[in-house]
């Protein structure tokens, strides 16, 4: 921790130690997380494009090459199956981890010049939810209504309890996908077509070392209205 003369206590240490951040999007999340996480796998992020905004529009680029997975954001979109069921649910507080409950998504994308691809992801997606009584009276109560969409969608962990007149519910469910086939540039990202997961869409923004990549409607659970940064 770098701190002010005035502000640590007891005798003042020089620091000795500078760092450039010229080109680093601070927007990220925590710059010293950042730079750890940077740390441990030898690179350098300065100059890349890490904003991760699901509401941001992603323009294209040509996204062939060798990625690997670095950071994630969702939108509501994500949990495509609960609003289905019921439309009048808020979902919120969204964020994206490792497989183990912490850390970033990880993973690899190879998107070869021969037209085919390979991806590995791991993730997992946590959120919050707010269900009113026009959603859960149904099932009788908030605790059940979480076990009633457990047990319906099986990927799905769901525990709700009552506040006030609603369901207040936390969610996460593992996103982690792996698949390959062929896949082809599309006017504003790209497509994959798999055994596993059929065609599915994708929006993106590439760079030289950067890659956004946001699954739309016809992708998957785990790909639908998440964003993924991948550098290399």
């Amino acid at each position: 921790m770098l701190c002010a003369v005035t502000s640590c206590g007891g005798s003042p240490t020089p620091i000795s130690e500078t760092f450039d951040f010229a080109g680093i999007d601070m927007a990220i999340g925590d710059l010293a997380e950042d730079l750890g996480d940077a740390g441990e796998v030898g690179t350098d992020l300065a100059g890349y494009e890490l904003t991760c905004d699901p509401g941001t529009s992603l323009s294209g680029g040509d996204p062939v090459g060798a990625w690997s997975y670095y950071a994630a954001c969702a939108s509501p979109e994500a949990l495509f199956q609960l609003q289905a069921v019921c439309p009048t649910i808020t979902i919120g507080g969204m964020k994206l981890t490792g497989t183990s409950g912490g850390g970033e998504p990880n993973g690899t994308l190879h998107l070869f010049e021969d037209g085919t691809f390979n991806n590995t992801t791991f993730s997992h997606l946590y959120a919050n939810a707010v269900v009113p009584p026009s959603c859960y009276a149904s099932t009788g109560n908030c605790g059940q209504y979480g076990t009633t969409q457990s047990d319906q969608f099986n990927w799905l962990d769901m525990k709700c309890q009552t506040s006030g007149a609603t369901c207040s519910c936390t969610i996460s469910f593992d996103a982690s996908i792996q698949e390959n086939g062929t896949w082809a540039r599309t006017a504003d990202g790209f497509s994959t077509s798999a055994a596993l997961n059929g065609t599915q869409n994708f929006s993106a923004t590439a760079t030289s070392n950067t890659l956004h990549e946001r699954g739309d409607a016809s992708s998957v659970r785990g790909k639908r209205g998440i964003t993924y940064v991948l550098i290399r």
